[in-house]
Parts: structure tokens; C-alpha cells; sequence
């Protein structure tokens, strides 16, 4: 028995697997985010490689990063982890505007074969997608910048970048998903992606320098 349903849960996620990859791929916002993370990685390339034609430059792996991330620039999230975190959001939110979410998210007695279709379907695009496009940005940053680039990108730079992109693009799109089922408005969870690490770092800033006069007054005392 427990093989049969097993059996049904695999064809029942595999078709949810299939109707969700013709959805994404149909829709311009999927075109548009995958155009773009792949632009910024580039650019970011071009722009690293520039640097390290210049003689005096010395490229710095974590310049590296930052180039390619462009965390920090707005907010600490990666930039295309924040691109696929707003395709998982339009993905979800969709379905509340167009009435399917009731029957996708609250009524459908089988609602953890759909979700699990979306998660696939989106981490599925997302994560191949993003490592491609970081590892051509490192191949411009390398072709362009020549060995000055290549001393500042080594391989474990390199292998480090591209994983840890990837686990950014996993974690912001499947916090995405999440945040879309329940505030189910995309303005909402667009605000919520932006937000949440700049009031994570005010809030964590705020306990060091806490610490900090903790630590001074037990020492005055």
C-alpha cells in the first residue's frame, strides 16, 4: 500500500512539476529576471577584469564578491538571489490574484503536491541559471583582466562565489514562496525581501554596540 502511494506522489508531483515549468517559462517576468541576473553578472565581470588591467591594481577576492553579488551595494542580499526571490514572488502572488491560490494553497486536499511542484520547478531554474551566470562573469572578469584577475580569482574564490550564490538564490526563493502564501500581495513580500536584512543588520549593530558599552561600564566599575 505504502508503495502505491508513494508511486501516486511521485506522478502527482511530477505532473505539478511539468504544468508549473510551462507557466514560468510562459510568463515575461521569467525572461526579464534570467536577462537581468545574467547582465549584472557579466557586468560585474567586465568590471573586475577592467580593474585588474590597470597596473597598480591589486583585485581582492572580496571586491570579487561584492562585484558579483552587489550585496551590500542596496541591501546585504545578493542581487540575483533578490531577482529570482521577486520571480518566486510574481510565481505566487499570481495565483492569488488570478483565484487560483483558494484552490492551490487552502482547499486542494493534495496543496503539498503543488507547492512541492513550485519549489522544484523554480529552485530547478533558479539555481542552474545563477551558477551559469556567475561562472561566465568570472570567465569575462578572467579573459578580460588576464593574470592580474586571475591572482585575485582563484578556484576557491571561485567554487566559493558560485555555491554561495546558489544557496542565497535557494534560501530567497524558498523564503519568497513562503512569504507569498501567506501575505499573498506582492508589494508585501517585495518589501519584506528589501527590509528584512537592512533591519536584521540595524537591529544587530545595535546589540554590538550594546555589548560594547557593557563591556566599558563593567570596566569604568
Amino acid at each position: 500500500g505504502s508503495t502505491i502511494m508513494s508511486g501516486k506522489f511521485r506522478t502527482a508531483v511530477s505532473g505539478a512539476i511539468k504544468f508549473e515549468y510551462r507557466r514560468l517559462v510562459s510568463i515575461r517576468s521569467t525572461r526579464v529576471i534570467c536577462l537581468l541576473c545574467c547582465a549584472w553578472c557579466l557586468v560585474g565581470g567586465l568590471s573586475i577584469g577592467l580593474q585588474a588591467r590597470s597596473p597598480d591594481e591589486i583585485i581582492d577576492p572580496n571586491a570579487v564578491v561584492t562585484s558579483m553579488t552587489g550585496a551590500g551595494h542596496v541591501t546585504g542580499v545578493p542581487l540575483v538571489a533578490l531577482l529570482f526571490g521577486l520571480l518566486a514572488t510574481f510565481s505566487v502572488t499570481d495565483d492569488w490574484r488570478t483565484g487560483q491560490g483558494v484552490t492551490t494553497y487552502l482547499t486542494t486536499p493534495r496543496r503539498g503536491v503543488a507547492i512541492a511542484g513550485k519549489v522544484i520547478t523554480l529552485l530547478g531554474l533558479a539555481i542552474p541559471f545563477s551558477s551559469l551566470a556567475t561562472t561566465l562573469g568570472l570567465a569575462v572578469a578572467i579573459v578580460v583582466g588576464g593574470d592580474s584577475a586571475m591572482r585575485g580569482i582563484n578556484f576557491p574564490v571561485a567554487v566559493g562565489l558560485i555555491l554561495g550564490q546558489a544557496l542565497a538564490v535557494m534560501f530567497w526563493s524558498i523564503a519568497a514562496l513562503s512569504l507569498g502564501i501567506v501575505i499573498r500581495s506582492s508589494a508585501g513580500v517585495i518589501a519584506a525581501l528589501i527590509l528584512t536584512p537592512l533591519l536584521g543588520e540595524v537591529l544587530l549593530s545595535g546589540a554590538l554596540v550594546s555589548a560594547g558599552a557593557g563591556r566599558g561600564i563593567l570596566k569604568a566599575m
